[in-house]
């Protein structure tokens, strides 16, 4: 069998493998995925890597069609930490240096291989033809072996940044909670989607966002993100202020002047106001589907006036979307990230809270905790884990803080452990944080400090309960709650 039948035989086996996981995805023709493997061989071979070994045709394939290496290794029954930690780094690491001497500026990364490659591959194919007629290949000096070791430098520096807020959708530090992410991909398909994340902070509803957002930018789809704590809070303070406010963000995010805005009369009402400047000035203006992402939406819950009224808008495009002869509402989609319950108070059948598609994410399992510690290329033993999760649980921030510690070698595992719930610990600025939110909410504080007499469930009124749920700081277990971690635990037994 000749290489050409090989390689169209590994293509097919991927495309299957695609079919399996994501149907929904629109899969490249074998065509096109041939001549963008040609193309990324070509970028290897210009950064001194002659063999193409069957591993990196799987790396390069398997990321134009979008395949976690997890499943292409258990389907090729390769070596999983390999392929994906470090044979995957070094490729990408030549693959961009080899674009960087050809002087294009995209860094390319299995994320965002097939956005670059419909966008560039005209250039690519151009720059690698001159390069190829009057330029000699890389010095013989820098061979590549050295290549691949400076590959996996630079990956362990890049890796190894703190850890702070949302992680960016190429991260390769970030561990997908299969099948959320794939469920969330498919409903931004859907007219009229509606996707609802909820969780406590820091554990990881902004990440997920990011990557919805970047798979609905790869369907060539229009992006708004919206934080709501950046939300001014003057605009909170009448419900006219802040639907002004929200429509001329989402104006400006798109680049589209306000101008339909200034035209609201009190006559149709201000929240009739709101729905025709999207029905009629913002919609119809956009040339592909509105993904809208509205990040720490439970800032507006404070304000039950306004939250209560713009519910009732969001729920009402919804369902806008569902008639059949209503072709503009159909163009948007709704992604609400929120951490607590505080909407059971209001009409749920005015508000979006029972409708789309609800997620909850979950803490990060023991599998993916060692699979991150490999990212890290950090070894740590099966008790060592479950001492991890034993104070931590599966909190992805707080796992992720550690594993940082431990990989960098700025503390030992015994010494993180002991001081973990102190102000000299690791997570003393988190620990803080929590504390100042109880000391400003009393009746809060003083439900903690009755969850913390008891080593047993206890049972706290329903608003406390779903408050304290919403801070992550217990857990529900029926209808009662214990504390969700000994990290907790410890640290308010001291201080409160």
């Amino acid at each position: 069998m000749n290489k050409t039948s090989e390689i169209d035989q590994l293509i097919e086996k991927l495309i299957c493998l695609k079919n399996k996981t994501k149907k929904y995805f629109e899969i490249p023709e074998k065509v096109v995925l041939r001549e963008d493997l040609k193309l990324l061989e070509e970028l290897l071979k210009n950064a001194g890597k002659e063999d193409i070994e069957f591993k990196a045709r799987v790396i390069l394939i398997g990321a134009l069609l979008d395949i976690p290496y997890e499943q292409i290794a258990l389907e090729l029954n390769l070596n999983n930490t390999y392929l994906g930690s470090q044979a995957a780094a070094k490729i990408w690491i030549l693959i961009n240096k080899s674009l960087k001497e050809l002087g294009i500026n995209q860094r390319i990364g299995k994320k965002n291989l097939r956005t670059i490659m419909e966008l560039e591959r005209t250039i690519i194919k151009t720059e690698i033809e001159t390069l190829n007629n009057n330029y000699p290949k890389i010095a013989e000096a820098e061979t590549v072996a050295l290549l691949e070791e400076k590959a996996f430098n630079e990956l362990k520096t890049r890796e190894f940044e703190l850890p702070e807020g949302a992680l960016p959708s190429d991260s390769n530090i970030y561990i997908e909670r299969v099948p959320i992410e794939i469920d969330c991909y498919t409903e931004i398909m859907r007219n009229g989607g509606l996707i609802r994340i909820k969780a406590p902070r820091q554990m990881g509803k902004t990440s997920l966002i990011l990557r919805i957002l970047e798979e609905a930018k790869r369907k060539k789809y229009c992006t708004v993100y919206l934080n709501f704590q950046e939300l001014d809070r003057e605009n909170l303070s009448e419900l006219q202020l802040f639907l002004r406010s929200f429509c001329a963000n989402v104006s400006d995010k798109l680049k589209m002047p306000p101008d339909g805005i200034n035209n609201w009369t009190n006559l149709l009402g201000i929240k009739k106001g709101c729905h025709n400047y999207f029905e009629r000035d913002l919609l119809p203006k956009t040339q592909s589907p509105l993904v809208l992402a509205l990040d720490e939406f439970d800032r507006i819950f404070s304000e039950p006036e306004i939250a209560a009224e713009f519910f009732s808008i969001l729920r009402t495009w919804h369902e806008e979307a569902k008639r059949e002869e209503n072709k503009i509402w159909k163009k948007l989609r709704l992604v609400l990230a929120y951490s607590t319950e505080a909407y059971l108070h209001y009409n749920i059948n005015q508000s979006p809270f029972n409708v789309g598609l609800p997620i909850s994410l979950p803490e990060l399992t023991p599998p993916q905790i060692m699979e991150l510690t490999q990212r890290y290329s950090l070894k740590l033993g099966g008790e060592e884990i479950q001492d991890l999760i034993n104070a931590l649980g599966g909190h992805p921030h707080l796992v992720q803080l550690a594993i940082y510690h431990l990989a960098t070698n700025k503390t030992t595992f015994s010494d993180l452990l002991n001081t973990a719930h102190t102000e000299e610990g690791i997570y003393s600025s988190h620990l803080r944080r929590h504390l100042r939110n109880l000391e400003e909410n009393l009746p809060l504080k003083k439900a903690l400090c009755e969850v913390l007499k008891e080593t047993q469930p206890v049972s706290l009124n329903s608003v406390e309960k779903f408050k304290l749920d919403g801070m992550g700081l217990v857990k529900l277990l029926g209808n009662k709650v214990t504390m969700r971690y000994q990290l907790y635990r410890q640290y308010f037994s001291e201080v409160l």
